[in-house]
């Protein structure tokens, strides 16, 4: 190889290790076990706590699913992890769905708001993008009243669009999908998840 071949493939690295944005790339030399992509480059961790952002659709049977294991993963982890829902909808549909969530996290209520959510929808079969429905939720939850007063205030259109453009940023395309310290991509797969995290916040030893 030349000397000008040399330079031409340098600077070919260069510009590779330069692109932005959230470009995800396979870790070359893995560190955390698992499979996930890269979308920052990986820091070091303290293993001491982890924030999880959680891309979901109240209308995905795996975000439905995984539901009860994420409850479970938080018991289980407690204050070690903390997990930041952001949920999304299929562009045209109705987003009353998006802005009960939003009232309800509001009122300390995410995490009801979401179970009712997915119930409505694959147990009760329900169309939750029926506004009607959404308020009959409302009720149920005891948020009627700040729901009606708030699902169309800018600060919930302002939430709606902060997830939307998270969603973008890490390139979202399924459900559900997280986001680990802002560093890993992962989606689908719980078991997966679990692999990652185990090695992230292995046990700690019960002092004697």
């Amino acid at each position: 190889m030349n000397a000008q071949q040399n330079i031409t493939l340098f600077f070919i690295s260069v510009f590779i290790l330069l692109l932005g944005g959230c470009t995800e790339a396979k870790v070359a030399t893995q560190t955390i076990k698992g499979q996930y992509a890269l979308v920052s480059p990986l820091q070091s961790h303290s293993k001491s706590q982890v924030t999880l952002e959680l891309f979901i659709n109240f209308s995905c049977p795996h975000c439905y699913k995984s539901h009860h294991q994420m409850q479970q993963m938080q018991t289980e982890y407690g204050e070690r992890l903390t997990i930041q829902s952001r949920p999304l909808l299929p562009k045209g549909d109705d987003d009353s769905s998006l802005r009960l969530f939003h009232v309800a996290k509001k009122a300390n209520k995410a995490l009801a708001a979401t179970a009712a959510l997915y119930q409505a929808n694959f147990e009760l079969k329900l169309d939750i993008t029926k506004p009607q429905v959404i308020l009959t939720l409302a009720e149920e939850l005891g948020i009627k009243t700040q729901y009606q007063a708030q699902r169309d205030a800018p600060w919930v259109d302002e939430a709606i669009k902060n997830d939307i453009g998270r969603a973008r940023h890490y390139q979202v395309t399924v459900t559900p999908t997280w986001i680990v310290e802002q560093q890993l991509k992962l989606f689908t797969d719980f078991n997966n998840l679990q692999i990652v995290l185990d090695d992230l916040l292995p046990e700690i030893s019960e002092p004697k």
